[in-house]
């Protein structure tokens, strides 16, 4: 890069450009057309953005000194033809001024000074040209790169084109990507930032001047535009849906579709058969079905989104900007839009006054009643409301899909229009076949025919025969499962309302052992005053095997029988006496 400068020059003039009068007429010296001035302003106890327009000699003698929150565009505009005044919009746009990008270096946490300082060493002169003036905005930076001359508005492509790279070179150091357009607004030197409550000023004037096109080729831009060859142009819809009802009319033969320009000259030689009716652009875009889903959506993940921020600087405005818009777009409802936008607002951590929100949010509704839309793309949305990766994770329809997830949507919509063709034309797939065969044999099955018979009335082989067979086992073995699971599950939902309700189990088990051990007990202590054997072995039996039972101090077994063993050591012959005798 050949831009290079000396930075004491650039400290010492500084000095010249300290008061905004200076400032103004120097940025916008030899410059044609309206200059805008937009300061926020109390009128009856609500905060608004008043925007008035000035030539550049009246703008620099306007107030600016101690007054808060004061901005100037830093390029020109001329008359509307249908307001009859000038607007701060880019299709009135008469002259480029200059170049610019606002660097929030706040949201990446480092202070202007030094944000400076690296820009200085890393930055001007080899990467990127010094700018004219470097403006501390209160929380960031302005770089500014005034225009030896204005240029046309013709030349807004490659302005555009060279905005878009600053703002690449510089967002590392928190260039905002929103300040792109022609038409934004900066703030002025000498007034207050009320956002961090200090005084905006001039911390570096280079003094450099530069052409577009000097800048384009020092970056090398692309400076030319490349011209495609013009393509022969089919038709649209409408104009064959056109065309067709003139030719029903007028009794002639329809035009070359593939022509459009001549289909047009059809249409413009029998339009006085049926007159063009125009469409009532009041109908809403998105009065068909899908629409409304995907408006729907986009409403919950608004909801969504704004419920996992916390903080002030969250781009609060443009969600309830949206919000009122689409509500208004879905119901029609003035009132009911205006309700859902304060309640996402009272919604937030930092809610703004409910009157601010109904007085800056109210254009979305005018500019559907005049037949005017936004029709956002999805990637726009996501940049204006700075949506993260990890914020999309928790939604659901403002995120991009992955190239994964689009191919597995492409599959399964394919294979469901594959499906619907197949069924448009009296035939079926390959899956629905075999399920029709398994049913078929299965009923056949439950009427009790054998395999062989099966076979001949269907005219299959021996080996489909057995491989729906097989599919049919498996069928019934999973149906098995399921209902195996099904009855471990409500076991296991008994077992928990058990033990919800303070209901063990294993106390109730302890407790019917503890009952049966006391009844065999009791029966125990009875068999002494019963002595025929059969009452004993009656006795024994309903104690269960294991029962020992004592009689006249002998113990005995196996319900009465089998060998009898004395207590206390006696000869067995004397007790076997003993016994016998008893």
């Amino acid at each position: 890069m050949t831009f290079m400068t000396n930075l004491a020059i650039a400290e010492q003039n500084q000095i010249q450009y300290t008061s905004s009068r200076d400032y103004l007429q120097y940025l916008f010296r030899f410059t044609e057309g309206y200059i805008f001035r937009c300061q926020k302003e109390i009128i009856n106890g609500e905060e608004n953005f008043v925007s008035k327009y000035y030539q550049a000699k009246p703008l620099s003698y306007q107030k600016y000194s101690g007054i808060r929150d004061t901005y100037v565009s830093m390029n020109t505009f001329f008359y509307s033809k249908e307001s009859k005044k000038p607007e701060r919009k880019v299709r009135c746009l008469k002259r480029l001024n200059a170049l610019y990008v606002d660097i929030d270096c706040y949201k990446e946490g480092m202070r202007n000074d030094i944000v400076l300082r690296d820009l200085e060493e890393r930055v001007f002169g080899d990467e990127l040209p010094y700018p004219t003036f470097v403006i501390d905005s209160g929380r960031g930076l302005y770089l500014i790169w005034k225009f030896k001359k204005s240029e046309d508005r013709n030349a807004l492509p490659r302005w555009e084109r060279t905005q878009a790279y600053l703002i690449n070179a510089l967002e590392r150091y928190g260039a905002d990507a929103a300040c792109k357009d022609a038409a934004r607004v900066l703030r002025v030197p000498n007034t207050i930032n009320s956002k961090s409550n200090t005084e905006v000023s001039v911390m570096r004037y280079y003094g450099h001047e530069y052409t577009l096109y000097g800048i384009m080729k020092e970056l090398e831009i692309d400076y030319s535009f490349v011209k495609h060859p013009k393509k022969q142009r089919k038709a649209s819809d409408k104009q064959k849906t056109y065309a067709e009802i003139l030719a029903a009319k007028a009794g002639v033969e329809l035009p070359d579709f593939d022509s459009r320009s001549a289909t047009y000259k059809f249409i413009e030689k029998y339009q006085d058969v049926a007159p063009y009716r125009k469409p009532n652009y009041n109908i809403s875009y998105f009065d068909k079905e899908s629409p409304k889903i995907l408006l729907k959506g986009y409403l919950s993940d608004l909801r969504t989104l704004f419920s996992l921020r916390n903080k002030p600087d969250c781009k609060r405005e443009i969600a309830l900007f949206l919000c009122r818009y689409w509500n208004y777009e879905l119901y029609r409802d003035e009132e009911q839009a205006l309700e859902e936008t304060l309640a996402l607002n009272a919604s937030f951590a930092y809610p703004f006054p409910e009157k601010y929100v109904e007085h800056n949010t109210k254009s979305a509704v005018r500019r559907i009643a005049v037949g005017l839309r936004y029709n956002y793309k999805k990637q726009t949305l996501i940049d204006l409301l700075e949506i993260t990766k990890e914020e999309m994770a928790n939604l659901k329809y403002l995120k991009i899909r992955t190239k994964d997830e689009e191919r597995e949507e492409k599959k399964k919509r394919n294979h469901n229009a594959y499906v619907m063709r197949l069924i448009k034309n009296g035939k079926i797939t390959k899956s629905m076949e075999i399920g029709d065969r398994v049913s078929e044999i299965r009923g056949l099955l439950e009427d009790g025919l054998s395999a062989s018979a099966i076979i001949e009335k269907l005219g299959i082989s021996r080996a489909t025969y057995y491989r729906m067979l097989s599919k049919i086992n498996e069928s019934e073995l999973r149906n098995k499962d399921e209902t195996k699971s099904q009855e471990e599950m409500d076991v296991n939902t008994y077992k928990n309302d058990a033990i919800d309700n303070k209901i063990s189990i294993k106390v109730i088990d302890s407790k019917r052992n503890l009952m049966f051990s006391w009844l065999k007990v009791s029966l125990l202590c009875t068999v002494s005053f019963f002595k025929p054997a059969f009452w004993r072995r009656a006795l024994a039996l309903l104690c269960g095997k294991d029962c020992e039972i004592y009689y006249n101090d002998y113990l005995i077994n196996d319900l009465g029988f089998g060998i009898i063993h004395p207590p206390d050591g006696r000869d067995q012959s004397d007790d076997c006496e003993e016994h016998n005798t008893a």
